[in-house]
């Protein structure tokens, strides 16, 4: 008798004949659920019947240009969504801290109406996942040629054009792998629309400045194109369930407005009377008898109704609508990352409710992206410039002002702070001086006077302190 050798691996649980029934179905729906997961077969969690491991995530529709459109045009909070973040990312603009080169490059930001076109950009780079600013500069080469930055004799424009003017099947691209442009565009073909006409452009990759938005996830994915990878995603795909939930909730609530009181007509013997029409006269009479009903209602604003006929109105509860109406608003921006007193310019609402953690917190997300989707496009534009100008660029010390805006008592409460600071150095000083531990002459350069401490410095402390305003420096 030849041996059979075991195959690899645990052996299968056969059950016994005495097994029972209910062991058997335990076996099989162990194979068919997770069995580290919590369970009870009494309750049905984790087994078959537990409607929660059913729970997936389904398709996600990715949003093609034509529907981002729609969106944008006809939907308000759409428009916020992708407006919002732009405007605040150019709203304070931003500080240059070389004296020399200020005033010029303001000059030419105003001239140029440089924030302005870098704020449509962001916009298109929001709405369609990226955007080109185009670079007039006049260097004398044609645009298909690279810039040549050192013959720049002006820059007459910048002009932003969203990703849907760009061919991208007919631009060529960089396929040398050990070029530092790999997988990007050398030359973009751009159709560009003046008045009736569109006209083609190729353009090299210098005089653009790319925008480009949050990248889709680098793995293959047949619905997602290659122009939606190469320029990112739009602001609108992540948030599009909700945005269209609350739709959905807006417009139910519109519907139910219009349907907020209907009126009920009861008619003696209505039933038999249907019943009985074979020939439709009955149903004739019956709408003649409603429109005569209605017109009354018109004429004297009342039904006249005839002997067993009633009329009443019912209204329709909207108890409840606005506290769900809200949870779908949060919902939204919670999805978004924008306040709600910021998205729907509502007021904070709660117990001492401020909103004054959302806004901070918000301004953090609107600086991060200001580093990541903004700053290196900007500083080009300022190179260009100063370049056209004369300039030298890394003195220019660009940086971008606070979002936050001190209110004119906060304002106030820091100029008191520091002046309470300076005066108790001062006191500090004083006390040394007396005590001749210091020189006063010293002291007095320390503290910014010219030659010596002033006469009425060494008042008392008490009598410097007296009263709500400190003693200016």
């Amino acid at each position: 008798m030849v041996e059979q050798k075991r195959g690899r691996g645990r052996p299968k649980k056969i059950p016994n004949k005495t097994d029972s029934v209910a062991d058997i179905s335990a076996v099989s729906v162990d194979k068919q659920v997770h069995s580290d997961n919590w369970k009870n077969e009494l309750t049905g969690l984790g087994q078959l019947a537990d409607r929660s491991i059913k729970t997936k995530y389904s398709y996600s529709d990715i949003l093609d240009n034509g529907t981002l459109t729609d969106m944008y045009m006809g939907g308000g909070l759409a428009t916020r969504i992708v407006n919002i973040i732009a405007d605040d990312m150019t709203r304070e603009w931003v500080y240059i801290g070389d004296k020399d080169s200020r005033f010029v490059v303001e000059d030419s930001v105003r001239s140029l109406a440089l924030e302005e076109n870098i704020n449509t950009a962001l916009r298109w780079q929001r709405l369609y996942g990226g955007s080109l600013l185009i670079v007039g500069a006049d260097d004398g080469r044609t645009m298909d040629q690279p810039l040549n930055e050192k013959a720049i004799k002006s820059i007459n424009y910048f002009r932003p054009v969203d990703s849907t003017c760009v061919d991208l099947s007919a631009s060529q691209w960089e396929k040398n792998p050990l070029s530092s442009r790999f997988g990007k565009v050398n030359i973009y073909r751009i159709r560009y629309n003046v008045y009736d006409t569109y006209v083609n452009m190729d353009i090299h990759y210098t005089r653009l400045i790319e925008f480009h938005n949050d990248p889709y996830p680098s793995g293959q994915y047949k619905m997602i194109t290659t122009e939606q990878q190469y320029w990112g995603m739009p602001a609108l795909q992540t948030v599009n369930e909700s945005l269209r939930d609350l739709g959905g909730i807006t417009q139910n609530t519109v519907n139910i407005l219009y349907d907020f009181v209907s009126g009920v007509y009861t008619l003696k013997g209505l039933s038999q009377l249907l019943a009985q029409d074979a020939d439709g006269k009955a149903k004739t009479a019956l709408t003649k008898r409603f429109e005569a009903i209605n017109m009354a209602k018109s004429a004297i604003n009342a039904a006249i109704l005839d002997e067993g006929e009633t009329y009443t109105k019912n209204f329709t509860t909207v108890s409840g609508l606005p506290e769900l109406m809200d949870r779908f608003m949060l919902q939204l921006s919670g999805s978004t990352g924008i306040p709600v007193t910021r998205l729907y310019g509502r007021s904070p609402a709660g117990l001492n409710a401020t909103g004054e953690a959302d806004i901070r917190n918000y301004y953090d997300i609107i600086e991060a992206q200001q580093r990541n989707r903004l700053y290196v496009q900007l500083m080009r534009c300022f190179q260009l410039i100063c370049i056209w100008k004369g300039l030298d660029f890394s003195n220019l010390n660009v940086t971008f002002n606070s979002l936050y805006q001190l209110t004119e008592t906060e304002k106030t409460q820091i100029e008191k702070d520091e002046a309470t600071t300076r005066q108790t150095v001062v006191n500090t000083q004083i006390t040394l001086i007396n005590n001749n531990l210091r020189d006063p002459e010293a002291v007095a350069r320390e503290l910014g006077y010219e030659d010596e401490m002033p006469d009425d410095i060494g008042e008392s402390s008490s009598e410097i302190n007296s009263g709500d305003n400190p003693v200016n420096e």
